[in-house]
């Protein structure tokens, strides 16, 4: 049983833009009786409305396809001003910086990135570091020796027999 009846055409519905579509081209193209698949549907030239089915499903994709610029443009312009409001230092800083291993006595300038908020991971991991050198030293805390070291699975004070 075929499906239903096709009603009139929606509102947004524009034939000029469908008419100029390359599928619709294609279809165009065709001589009567040849196939076209088209978004999983077949239409057969010169079969019944199988050309305003066809008209229709190049318009659904075209409004999907709009539909779904539109949330992409507004996520970027989201992304884009959360992105600007948080501080300039989150932005990598490029800088040119030439180098002598070019071929022939050349240099090549290279562009380096260096982002400062790498720069700040790695003070504050160097602190941690620092920090947990000085908490495992012999002269530590009843509570840090009982701890576990999360690599060994003993515990600081065995960590600190072992040394």
């Amino acid at each position: 049983m075929p499906g239903p009846k096709m009603g009139s055409r929606p509102d947004d519905f524009d034939e000029e833009i469908v008419r100029q579509a390359p599928t619709f081209m294609k279809w165009l193209k065709l001589e009567p009786g040849q196939k076209l698949r088209y978004a999983c549907r077949d239409f057969i030239k010169d079969h019944g409305d199988d050309e305003e089915r066809l008209m229709r499903r190049i318009m659904i994709a075209r409004r999907n396809n709009l539909r779904d610029h539109e949330t992409l443009k507004r996520a970027r312009q989201t992304a884009r001003v959360s992105t600007s409001s948080s501080s300039s230092s989150s932005h990598p800083v490029t800088s040119n910086t030439s180098t002598s291993d070019g071929p022939k006595g050349t240099t090549k300038k290279r562009k380096t990135s260096t982002n400062t908020t790498t720069a700040a991971a790695l003070a504050a991991a160097a602190a941690v570091a620092a920090a947990v050198t000085v908490s495992s030293s012999p002269s530590m805390s009843s509570a840090a020796a009982s701890t576990n070291n999360s690599t060994t699975g003993m515990t600081d004070a065995q960590v600190a027999k072992e040394m």
